[in-house]
């Protein structure tokens, strides 16, 4: 990013530089469409038009600008990444000063992690490793720790609090680390946000949000904190999370990509969306007294899943920030800000479900009064991206129905004299040139990304050396092809869910590599192997000048088994890492960022222990029993009885034999945790715990 972004000083100037800008986006993108539908139509249009191809027509019109969406978003990305040129982009390199004599004192920044029934090693390995990071820059004392409980299950609950009495027993001097857990968890993470911003909102200037798999570097966060300062009119500050520390074959994809692609497609959604970027939900700063006047949400007239809560409440929180005045920014040029992918297809898919059912809502948002026009596009974006593949299925449909249905059209006679039939001009040469121009839109700026590794040596060398980065890219781009139309039918199924009326739960995401079992595979895509079996044998009966074109598509979904089960395979990722390939550059000692390297010392430290060893030891010692006792709700004693039956005679060993509700209850009770920490320390007697 260029030295210093004009917004802070001419917002007037800016907004029109946001005009032209939009302006030039949106015209490459149009004039991109219309030359590939002009060439289109005048393909089918040859020897007149049916009603499949005026249909394929207005299918290929919509598909060609979702496809040039992209195309330039990404060109114009390695266009600013590869010259340097966008001086109207916010300055990452603002210096964090303390506030000038005579200003009132900067209150404390909240880094706030909310968190569903998660690994509570993972999600205070993240929280410390930012704190030491911050204390070794000496910006620890504007930070304040919290972590947000809505966890359901007994056992995650008594090990976050078991885990934050550890931590907060054991902390260094500075390390402000709070832990609450609610009773209710109305609104799922927005509702815990904004209980949070009630409570404690107004003692912070900004919060940062963290989701349980984010890990973000000291400097990263204090550069934050640095424009926030510097730029008043600012809410929200998104920056781009990258994929890391996932070992299966199908997660190194997803890493690789982010790694290698990421930076351009960032880069130029930031150079047209300015101060108008969007908000993903974590990793990002937010001005907290705007948020909190500001990005109240409402829950949706009507019933799941188009109506109640907003499921996908990020966009609409930054689209309330822009209606309340303040702006959006992505801040693309800084680093050090990491999240985990999915392990596997399913888990993707799983993802995807509940991000489609947000995404539908955002649709009925698009009239909602005085939202800026380009949240309204980015609501829109949103909601298409998941009707894109109902979409590309119906052109395909079109095209083979097309081919079937084409009829001879009168009769001839050939130059021998023989009557034969007319039939329609072969145009299967035209198509198929079309084909390869549209597949070179959607691969050149892969590419050229690629290129601009190849061109650093540092980065080549991070991404496996060599040639191993573009063998990288050709690996994955082989398994997206296959991996494409299994996705776009998961989203063909969830729209069909939602216009049923069927709502997704609130499940907990998925962050462990221990694999899936081959019949949760099957059961999950037997029906996309049927599909592309049928697709296959229909094309090849209709139509078999067009079976090789639309091969990808029913190759990709009569090998989703064995691409589901091998992609979710860490034995595979690691191979692929051991042959240098899906290499990224946040791997391997020498290119381990220091925030990730002390993330995975505190994880496996914490780790060293299992749950119950660490329960048991808390019972042992006054201070974290003290510590629990003040975020725990007192039960009623009675309903502790059966509890203390269990443990009498057996002290504090008995807490094996506990579930995990009863260990919560021994947790929270006062007399329990007082019988358990003398037995802890004195021989265990029928008569000391009766």
């Amino acid at each position: 990013m260029m030295a210093q972004a004009e917004q802070d000083t001419a917002p007037r100037a800016l907004e029109a530089i946001n005009r032209r800008r939009r302006l030039v986006f949106i015209g490459l993108v149009l004039l991109t469409a219309a030359a590939g539908t002009g060439a289109f139509l005048n393909i089918m249009a040859e020897d007149g038009l049916r009603a499949t191809e005026v249909l394929g027509c207005a299918l290929f019109a919509f598909l060609s600008a979702w496809i040039a969406i992209g195309f330039w978003t990404a060109l114009l990305g390695f266009f600013v990444i590869t010259f340097r040129r966008d001086r109207y982009a916010l300055d990452v390199e603002t210096p964090y000063e303390a506030p000038p004599p005579g200003s009132p004192p900067r209150r404390r920044t909240a880094l706030v992690m909310p968190v569903y029934n998660e690994d509570p090693t993972r999600c205070y390995a993240a929280l410390r490793a930012a704190f030491d990071e911050l204390h070794a820059l000496g910006a620890d004392g504007d930070f304040d720790f919290f972590i947000l409980s809505d966890s359901r299950s007994a056992e995650a609950r008594v090990d976050e609090t078991v885990l934050w009495a550890d931590l907060v027993a054991s902390a260094p001097p500075g390390f402000r680390l709070f832990y609450r857990w609610r009773e209710k968890n109305t609104g799922r993470k927005s509702g815990n946000i904004a209980e949070f911003c009630e409570r404690w909102g107004s003692r912070y200037d900004y919060m940062i949000v963290y989701d349980a798999d984010s890990v973000m570097g000291g400097a990263t966060l204090r550069s934050l904190v640095a424009m926030m300062d510097r730029y008043k009119q600012v809410g929200i500050i998104q920056t781009p999370p990258l994929a890391v520390n996932r070992r299966t074959l199908f997660a190194r994809l997803h890493q690789f990509a982010a790694s290698v692609y990421g930076a351009i497609f960032n880069a130029g959604q930031a150079w047209w969306a300015l101060g108008d970027s969007n908000y993903i939900g974590h990793n990002a700063i937010i001005r907290t007294a705007p948020f909190m006047q500001h990005c109240g949400l409402a829950p949706l007239p009507g019933k799941p899943p188009l109506g109640g809560e907003i499921l996908s409440h990020d966009f609409v929180e930054a689209g309330l920030m822009r209606r309340g005045g303040l702006q959006v920014w992505m801040a693309y040029g800084l680093g050090e800000s990491y999240e985990e992918p999915p392990p596997t297809l399913i888990d993707y898919a799983k993802r995807d479900r509940r991000w489609a059912q947000g995404n539908m809502q955002h649709l009925r948002l698009l009239g909602l009064g005085g939202l800026q026009p380009i949240t309204r596009l980015h609501f829109l974006f949103g909601g298409l991206s998941y009707m894109a593949g109902g979409i590309w299925m119906m052109f395909l449909a079109a095209m083979l129905l097309n081919s079937a249905v084409a009829l001879p059209e009168g009769w001839i006679v050939s130059e021998n004299g023989v009557l034969m039939p007319n039939w329609p001009l072969d145009r299967s040469a035209d198509l198929i040139l079309l084909f390869v121009v549209t597949t070179g839109m959607l691969m050149l700026p892969k590419f050229l990304a690629v290129g601009t590794v190849m061109a650093d040596p540092g980065r080549r060398s991070a991404h496996g050396g060599g040639i191993m980065p573009l063998l990288s890219a050709l690996l994955e781009t082989v398994i997206s092809i296959l991996t494409t139309p299994i996705l776009l039918m998961f989203h063909i199924r969830f729209l069909a869910e939602i216009l049923l009326g069927r709502s997704v739960g609130w499940l907990p995401q998925q962050r462990g590599e221990g694999g899936m079992e081959l019949g949760l595979i099957v059961r999950a895509h037997a029906g996309h192997t049927i599909t592309g079996l049928l697709l296959a044998l229909f094309t090849y009966a209709v139509t078999p000048e067009l079976f090789w074109w639309f091969s990808p598509v029913f190759i990709g979904l009569m090998l989703s088994i064995p691409v589901s089960a091998l992609s979710g395979s860490a034995t595979l990722g690691r191979a692929a890492y051991h042959a240098r390939l899906l290499v990224t550059d946040t791997e391997g000692r020498r290119f381990r960022p220091r925030v990730l390297r002390r993330f995975d010392a505190l994880t496996h430290r914490l780790a060293e222990r299992t749950p119950l060893e660490r329960l048991k030891a808390t019972f042992a010692d006054p201070a974290r029993l003290r510590l629990c006792a003040q975020v725990l709700p007192i039960p009623d004693e009675q309903d502790g009885e059966a509890v203390r039956d269990k443990l009498a005679g057996r002290g504090v060993d008995g807490v094996d034999s506990l579930s995990p509700e009863e260990r919560l209850m021994a947790l929270s009770s006062p007399a329990i945790r007082g019988m358990l920490h003398r037995s802890a320390w004195l021989p265990a007697s029928a008569d000391q715990v009766a």
